[in-house]
């Protein structure tokens, strides 16, 4: 069943729910924690569930005959249907899938809200007419008010469910092979080595123009969608047909000034085209590129693809600064706007959003001219809301007579959760794609691979 198809209705939900826990219990414990009578709109649900609570208070077995038995000896079975009746919403609990038991539940809470809080409105309207004095009669409103805020705790996790989370979490990495990740592949080996992918959160590749920002975005989407993983590119900057010319360059190892003048392709490259089209054409990646920059239009495109997508890998946005909120603030507040709310999509999507912005001109200026954090580009919100930063540099672009020539340090600035660090690859932008280099090392003192936490 399908996240459209569940049950709008309380008294729908109230069965699934009910039905769901006596057909295993352990499993749908995240639907038995938070769950009270006042859920429950009838006599015959709520009777059910308190001869739940009483066998789990018990240390009881939960299913459908020793509940049945529960309820005959407070003389509640004929009450609630019968042993028919525990059987009819056990069969249709059946068909549901345990993972969607919360939502269910959720539906219940929304329910009982709701409820409470046409009760407090009417204690409010109630209280307006009849206290005379304004400061009671407004104390009286704040506490009817609070009552129905103060109830909804649906979102909320208990210390014992966050322990339990993080065991798994250990689990899952302990059971990893070599090379395996546990987030999606950037499309760089030293990369994934060091962030050990891209988990669900808001993932920066910033730099200045020329460096590639665009091309390491692309390249993991492109290995992302190989491994499955269905993909939305959202390009402010560029249409389609040039993003997926660059990729058939790196895919194909087709130069791609060859693709952009056809006049220049040899016999091997329309050998390699075809190669390369072909591997390509089925690729679940989709693409917007209607130069629409609103803030609202992007978002809402993210969650129909989502919803219409078997498998939701991640998205690209390129890039930040051509985003617009519409509002009439200042570049920082809309920049901060679009980044808190890019990064709130992501946790309730629980994909990787990968943002790519562009790097302010004034670090030009500098000796140095290796990215910092504080030459992201019009927000400092930019550096609060990422949780894993990536700056692009090739010496080369500054110096032509660098020792570095084909050379790209990718630098992780931040990672909420790792350690930060450079990482080197081959800068093949002929080909629009970066290498993996193996035995590499490094002549400067540079950052080292494995940084700090």
């Amino acid at each position: 069943m399908t996240q459209q198809n569940l049950p709008s209705l309380s008294i729908e939900a109230e069965q699934s729910v009910l039905g769901a826990i006596l057909i295993d219990a352990k499993v749908n414990h995240g639907a038995i924690e938070f769950t009270e009578a006042d859920h429950f709109t009838t006599d015959s649900h709520r009777a059910i569930w308190c001869a739940i609570e009483r066998a789990l208070t018990g240390s009881q077995a939960v299913d459908m005959f020793s509940i049945a038995q529960s309820l005959e000896a407070f003389s509640d079975l004929q009450m609630v249907g019968g042993m028919e009746y525990l059987n009819d919403i056990c069969e249709s609990a059946h068909s549901v899938d345990p993972v969607l038991v919360r939502q269910y539940w959720k539906v219940l809470d929304d329910h009982r809200t709701r409820r409470r809080a046409e009760a407090a409105a009417m204690a409010v309207l109630e209280s307006v007419r009849s206290t005379r004095d304004i400061d009671e009669m407004l104390d009286s409103v704040q506490i009817q008010l609070n009552s129905v805020s103060t109830n909804v705790n649906s979102d909320t996790t208990t210390m014992n469910r966050a322990l339990d989370g993080m065991l798994e979490r250990m689990e899952r990495l302990q059971s990893l092979e070599d090379g395996q990740m546990i987030g999606l592949t950037t499309g760089v080996v030293a990369l994934d080595e060091l962030t050990m992918g891209q988990e669900p959160g808001l993932h920066i590749i910033a730099a200045r123009p020329a460096m590639g920002k665009t091309v390491l975005g692309m390249q993991g989407m492109i290995a992302a969608a190989q491994a499955g993983f269905g993909c939305l590119v959202i390009s402010l900057e560029m249409p389609c047909d040039q993003l997926v010319s660059r990729s058939v360059s790196a895919i194909g190892s087709i130069n791609a000034q060859h693709l952009k003048d056809p006049r220049l392709m040899t016999d091997e490259d329309n050998m390699k085209l075809a190669n390369a089209t072909h591997l390509m054409k089925d690729l679940p990646i989709e693409f917007l590129d209607k130069m629409d920059s609103k803030l609202s239009r992007i978002t809402q495109t993210i969650r129909s693809w989502h919803r219409r997508t078997a498998k939701p890998g991640k998205v690209l946005i390129d890039y930040l600064q051509l985003m617009a909120t519409g509002g009439q603030g200042s570049k920082n507040d809309a920049v901060g706007e679009i980044t808190r709310r890019l990064k709130m999509l992501s946790a309730e999507l629980k994909i990787p959003i990968i943002l790519v912005s562009q790097l302010n001109r004034s670090l030009e200026q500098r000796p140095n001219k290796r990215p910092i954090p504080s030459d992201l580009r019009d927000s400092g919100s930019i550096e609060q809301d990422a949780d894993t930063i990536t700056f692009i540099y090739r010496d080369e672009v500054y110096n032509e007579n660098s020792p570095h020539i084909g050379i790209a340090e990718l630098h992780i600035a931040k990672q909420r959760n790792g350690p930060i660090g450079t990482v080197y690859a081959g800068s093949e932008l002929q080909f629009m794609r970066f290498s993996d280099l193996f035995n590499y090392e490094h002549k400067e003192a540079e950052p080292e691979k494995r940084g700090r936490y």
